[in-house]
C-alpha cells in the first residue's frame, strides 16, 4: 500500500476543517480525509451533514487514503502551504515553512463520500439549516478573500451544491421538505 504525500494550501486547508466533526461519536469525521488516485489528490472533510471537497492536484498517484485529526490541523499557525507525509508507523509528519511534527492517523475508513456529490441538480426548492448555510459562507470567505454570498444551489430533497473556487466544492444536506409543509404559505397580510 502506497502512502499519501501531498501539500495543500492554508486557505484551502483552514477552509475544509470547518466542515470536519467537533467531538462526533464517529470520531473518523473528526478529521480531514486525504486520497490520491488515477485521478489525483483530494481532501474532504464532513460533519455528516456539510462536506467540502477540494482538488489538491491532477497527477497520477497509487491508491493511498489517510485521515488527520482536526485537532493537529487547527493547531497549525502558518500563512503558507502545508505538507502532509504519511509514515509507515500509521502516523503523518505534518510540514510547515516553520516547523515539522509526527502525529497519529485516525486509524478508521472515511465514510464513502462520492455517494453524496450528484451530478444532477434539479433546481427544485429546498431549506438548509442556517448554521450549514453560514458554514459555506464562511468557507467561501476564507479561500477568495471576498465578501459576497455564496449561494446553495437547491436540489429538493437531495443534497445542494456551491462552488467555492476552481478546485474546491461544498455540499449541504437539506433540511426535508416534510419538516417545512407548514410555512410554506406566505401570512395574509403580505
Amino acid at each position: 500500500m502506497a502512502n499519501v504525500n501531498t501539500t495543500i494550501d492554508i486557505k484551502t486547508l483552514k477552509a475544509l476543517i470547518l466542515f470536519a466533526g467537533h467531538k462526533d461519536i464517529r470520531f473518523y469525521m473528526n478529521g480531514l480525509h486525504i486520497e490520491q488516485g488515477a485521478n489525483g489528490t483530494l481532501a474532504v472533510a464532513t460533519n455528516g451533514h456539510a462536506m467540502a471537497v477540494a482538488r489538491i492536484d491532477s497527477d497520477c498517484y497509487a491508491p493511498a487514503t489517510m485521515i488527520v485529526h482536526r485537532q493537529y490541523i487547527d493547531a497549525i499557525k502558518t500563512k503558507y502551504a502545508v505538507t502532509f507525509a504519511q509514515n509507515d508507523d500509521a502516523t503523518v509528519s505534518i510540514q510547515t515553512a516553520d516547523s515539522k511534527i509526527a502525529v497519529p492517523l485516525i486509524d478508521k475508513r472515511f465514510p464513502d463520500w462520492r455517494r453524496v456529490v450528484s451530478d444532477k441538480q434539479t433546481g427544485e426548492r429546498g431549506y438548509f439549516h442556517p448554521d450549514y448555510a453560514a458554514l459555506v459562507e464562511k468557507a467561501g470567505q476564507i479561500i477568495n478573500k471576498q465578501n459576497f454570498p455564496y449561494l446553495i444551489q437547491q436540489n429538493g430533497n437531495s443534497v445542494g451544491y456551491c462552488s467555492l473556487g476552481d478546485n474546491v466544492h461544498a455540499y449541504v444536506a437539506p433540511i426535508r421538505s416534510h419538516y417545512m409543509e407548514s410555512v410554506l404559505d406566505s401570512p395574509t397580510f403580505a
